[in-house]
């Protein structure tokens, strides 16, 4: 049933009356319902909370061709999606329901604004107040502009087969070939949704896809398909290409390589860690009213400036240069001679940004007095991001939200 629909009811003659009513039926986050539940169909299970991989068989089985199918880790609540708010004109809105109280404490029945302040609770559509920067180049408190860093979208789909780009001679146009696991032998190599089945005979398995091995009646996946589809749209993060590098060795002479596709998204695929750097400078803390984070909590979330003394937001400095680091393992597993370093590092700015506090276990051991959140602690897994690089303000370049942003300002 979708979330939300109007339904009308057959018309009905009842001494020469016409009677005819639309019902509104939706997933009320008034009602009660038996069978709601939360699970991650990617669900990893670590060993800490800097998402350290445990055990391959326990936690990436990469035998299981259905390993995403596994349902048993979920998080169960009775309220509905649906809230409904009455405006000063007496319309109803409907909105998506921010959190909801799980079936683990008691007193589940009641509505959420009456249930005590610790409880545990499902985070279903939360909004949040990014920073993206000042209007005015020459803010007095040297906050930057980072908006105009901002691509339309950072939805990035990658091409369903592995494709070549090759350039003949000067005279012809660009060709595109589905490579089918074959070498590159042309100018540029983009890699696909799709590895085909167990690669090519020059190519190791999985390195000439990204997300799965497509056939007529079903997609298998592994470990590394999800880890690279929540990296991929991240902003800063560009498609598996094949790029040329310069570096310096044995001297101050400039040396030129080729960085292969490897089937990853990793450290190679970053291509603007400085504005990734910014967006989380300004964000990590979050744009949060000391007033309001009085009564929670004994934290400082804005300082005072020195020269006007108004209230400005309280900024921590964070430098992401890697992702978390949990590809490493499918890098060992599916390489398969392949000669290129690969490298999945985990970065700890990366993991205190996405988490919102760093990896002190207990609160006071942070500087934020905040900890990582994992919904099930004791396999820890299903963790609780609170910032991410996710900017889906429309899919069509050119025609998002962000394009009609840039047209007012």
């Amino acid at each position: 049933m979708p979330l939300w629909y109007w339904r009308k009811r057959k018309k009905k003659t009842f001494l020469f009356f016409t009677l005819s009513r639309a019902k509104n039926d939706y997933c009320s986050s008034n009602g009660k319902y038996s069978r709601l539940k939360t699970y991650v169909t990617c669900n990893i299970r670590y060993y800490d909370n800097s998402l350290t991989v445990r055990d391959n068989k326990d936690s990436m089985p990469d035998d299981e061709k259905r390993w995403h199918k596994n349902k048993k880790n979920s998080v169960r609540f009775v309220r509905g999606l649906i809230k409904p708010v009455e405006n000063k004109d007496g319309l109803t809105a409907y909105y998506y329901a921010a959190v909801q109280p799980t079936t683990e404490n008691t007193n589940i029945e009641k509505e959420m604004e009456h249930l005590p302040r610790n409880i545990r609770a499902i985070r279903l559509y939360a909004t949040d107040i990014i920073l993206l920067g000042n209007l005015d180049p020459n803010n007095i408190y040297g906050i930057p502009q980072f908006f105009k860093c901002l691509p339309s979208t950072t939805a990035n789909i990658p091409p369903i087969a592995t494709i070549e780009e090759q350039i003949l001679d000067s005279n012809q146009k660009e060709i595109e070939n589905d490579l089918r696991g074959s070498e590159d032998s042309g100018n540029t190599l983009t890699t696909g949704m799709d590895w085909n089945h167990d690669g090519g005979s020059r190519s190791p398995k999985y390195k000439t896809g990204l997300f799965m091995d497509l056939a007529c009646t079903y997609a298998n996946t592994k470990p590394k398909s999800c880890i690279n589809v929540e990296r991929l749209s991240e902003f800063g993060v560009s498609l598996d290409l094949r790029h040329k590098i310069a570096y310096h060795e044995n001297g101050t002479d400039t040396q030129y390589g080729d960085i292969d596709t490897d089937g990853f998204i990793s450290k190679y695929e970053l291509d603007d860690m400085e504005n990734r750097a910014m967006f989380a400078t300004l964000n990590h803390i979050g744009f949060i009213p000391q007033e309001h984070q009085d009564m929670v909590g004994d934290y400082t979330t804005q300082v005072p400036d020195i020269n006007t003394s108004y209230l400005v937001p309280k900024f921590k400095y964070i430098y992401p240069v890697d992702f978390d680091g949990r590809l490493q393992l499918p890098m060992d597993l599916y390489k398969n001679n392949f000669k290129q370093a690969m490298f999945d590092e985990r970065d700890e700015s990366y993991l205190t940004f996405r988490f919102g506090a760093e990896n002190g276990i207990q609160a006071v051991q942070n500087s934020e007095e905040r900890i990582r959140h994992f919904y099930h602690t004791n396999l820890l897994d299903m963790p609780l991001y609170n910032n991410s690089y996710y900017f889906f303000c429309g899919v069509n370049k050119g025609k998002t939200a962000r394009d009609k942003f840039n047209e007012l300002v």
